[in-house]
């Protein structure tokens, strides 16, 4: 019903911005502006203040949280970051290839697991459960582009991605991929308080939700 807009200072350079899940006054933000930095605030984004500054690396474009909010990642260009206290301090992990990186990728920590990191980028989905210590290229065979990705939270084993080509789902955390839905789908969400009930939208426009054995 009402808006308004974060510390102007910031937000404006604005990468992504993610709440922690056990506290939502708090907060961390990552941004084009040097810098490299993770924000935070603890007050619901009314101020910000530096966390933690990272020394002689690009600036974040995605930062994640994991549901226990203890653990933080920071993906910085080609390298990633990890912190298990909250941010208060960080180590750098196994870097991802140069080739990958695509500026509007994804980053989506499981939720039973604090260890297995999800990041979407370009055509491929790279996962590590070891804390970003070695990846894996997870994405559907002849995946063209991967523009949405989605974890159910009542089921980590079971995984969407929106892909330029179709809407396809896994249900062993992406060792093999069935095909929901033909047609270039651009995002995919499943209903919090019931996973089972998927969405998903179309380039031109439509919003789809399974009926049964067919899309409505």
């Amino acid at each position: 019903a009402h808006w308004q807009q974060p510390h102007p200072a910031v937000t404006p350079q604005a990468q992504d911005f993610v709440a922690d899940p056990t506290d939502g006054d708090r907060a961390y933000l990552v941004t084009s502006q040097l810098p490299s930095r993770v924000l935070i605030s603890t007050d619901a984004g009314v101020t910000f203040s530096t966390l933690f500054t990272f020394a002689n690396v690009a600036t974040p474009t995605r930062i994640a949280v994991s549901a226990d909010g203890n653990t933080l990642y920071a993906i910085c260009d080609t390298r990633v970051f990890r912190s298990t206290n909250r941010g208060n301090s960080w180590q750098q992990r196994t870097d991802v290839a140069s080739s990958s990186f695509f500026a509007g990728n994804i980053a989506l920590v499981d939720p039973s697991d604090a260890s297995t990191l999800y990041l979407v980028r370009n055509d491929q989905i790279l996962v590590t459960h070891d804390g970003g210590g070695a990846w894996t290229n997870i994405a559907p065979p002849m995946t063209a582009g991967v523009e949405d990705f989605a974890i159910d939270l009542a089921d980590p084993d079971v995984l969407w991605a929106a892909t330029v080509s179709r809407l396809q789902h896994s249900t062993n955390r992406g060792v093999s991929w069935s095909i929901a839905q033909a047609g270039w789908t651009v995002a995919v969400t499943l209903d919090p308080h019931s996973p089972s009930t998927v969405y998903a939208g179309q380039v031109h426009g439509s919003i789809l939700r399974p009926n049964g054995a067919t899309w409505s």
